[in-house]
């Protein structure tokens, strides 16, 4: 029996999420059956055991990155997620790495065994990598969001992740390293801070966005996915995405709706975005982004810089470009009062070299479309020398020809 599936723009009751249809000779009911896309590195994985390897590309060879439509309008592409799995994804290959640009992070806090002083000087905001309002219901909400992610990470990870406590009843957790290192870390000791742990535990950043109507960021643990965190401490969505272009005529309204409807206690969400970035390095740096003058005084030197890198790189665009996905969860709390969404965030960043056959069409595609739009300006594809040249790598690469 040959089935097609069509992809809906819209949900019918949903119009944020993204659906699937199955298109067949079934009878009717059958036939419109919906599913959500899943990820395919983790559709056969062991749902209690850590994931080896997760390549930046693997939403791109699904088909489940698209960021914005054939006339270059920007798409939410949000998807039912399976929490249970595929909430906080746990990477063995990735631990070391992750745990080390982390803890790079917090070296402005003090010394690493002194974990209340930490906490402490966390909640003083001494530390650029965690911002908190200091009230009480705010720490409620963020021991909510640890007290989730030690029960995921123990019940999804259980070789690795264990809950324990001592004589006097105080909770530890132990987190086993992929050097073999067995870490313990004390819950009481971040009683004022407790996203800050939850970070430690985890390889994803965090952030709590409070209220319904007029969405703000009352409180993060970023290490990777964006610079800035004091800065963006408190303000509305809007305002951390005023220099994203097209997200205020594109996406502002869709993402008020779906913090306002669509995130419904019990039914979070899951997306990805994409971006170019030059370096590989986990944590954001001008270098990262050159064409958004964070080293370069105007738009000129930025695009010389690009093709000087490219035409001195001995494999070109292969070897100085990398693709960078951010895996996005959504998850209304259910316990802490005051509306809060956790917004989890999971970067991966790879070369080039890397993308497969599918990812590399995938990617074009994405390109071409988003530079009908303002949004170029921010993949820094703008230039046409600077597209052109990555374009051509990616048809060459997505042919089976590099």
């Amino acid at each position: 029996m040959h089935l097609k599936l069509k992809r809906l723009a819209m949900h019918r009751r949903n119009p944020f999420v993204l659906r699937y249809q199955c298109l067949s000779s079934l009878p009717k009911k059958v036939a419109k059956r919906r599913r959500d896309p899943q990820i395919p590195a983790l559709v056969h994985t062991n749902p209690k055991e850590p994931l080896q390897r997760l390549a930046a590309d693997s939403w791109l060879e699904n088909g489940n990155t698209i960021t914005a439509t054939a006339a270059g309008r920007l798409l939410p592409g949000v998807f039912r997620l399976n929490c249970e799995r595929d909430w906080l994804l746990y990477c063995m290959d990735d631990e070391a790495k992750i745990w080390k640009a982390k803890k790079r992070s917090w070296t402005t806090l003090c010394e690493p065994n002194s974990r209340q002083k930490e906490a402490t000087l966390a909640r003083q905001h001494k530390c650029d990598a965690f911002r908190a309002e200091d009230t009480e219901e705010c720490r409620v909400a963020q021991m909510e969001v640890l007290q989730m992610v030690i029960q995921h990470m123990c019940e999804r990870y259980p070789t690795l992740f264990s809950v324990v406590e001592d004589e006097s009843g105080i909770q530890n957790v132990r987190a086993l390293r992929s050097n073999g290192t067995l870490e313990e870390f004390c819950v009481d000791d971040y009683v004022n801070a407790p996203l800050l742990l939850a970070g430690k535990l985890a390889q994803e950043d965090f952030v709590i966005i409070r209220d319904r109507d007029n969405p703000r960021v009352e409180s993060g643990s970023v290490c990777f996915s964006f610079s800035g965190l004091p800065k963006r401490f408190g303000q509305k969505l809007d305002d951390v995405h005023q220099n994203v272009h097209g997200y205020k005529s594109d996406l502002s309204k869709p993402v008020s709706r779906l913090f306002a409807k669509s995130i419904s206690v019990g039914k979070p969400l899951w997306r990805t975005n994409l971006g170019i970035a030059w370096t590989g390095d986990l944590f954001t740096s001008p270098e990262r982004y050159p064409f958004r003058l964070g080293i370069h005084k105007t738009p000129e030197e930025a695009k010389a810089a690009m093709l000087r890198l490219i035409d001195e790189s001995s494999d070109g665009v292969a070897g100085c470009l990398y693709l960078k996905v951010e895996y996005q969860t959504l998850r209304r709390l259910e316990e802490t009062p005051g509306d809060r969404v956790l917004f989890t965030i999971r970067t991966f960043i790879d070369p080039f070299s890397k993308l497969s056959h599918k990812s590399a069409s995938q990617l074009a595609h994405n390109i071409r479309c988003a530079s009908k739009g303002e949004f170029k300006k921010y993949l820094g594809i703008e230039d046409e020398d600077v597209r052109q040249k990555i374009l051509a790598f990616l048809d060459a690469r997505s042919m089976g020809k590099l």
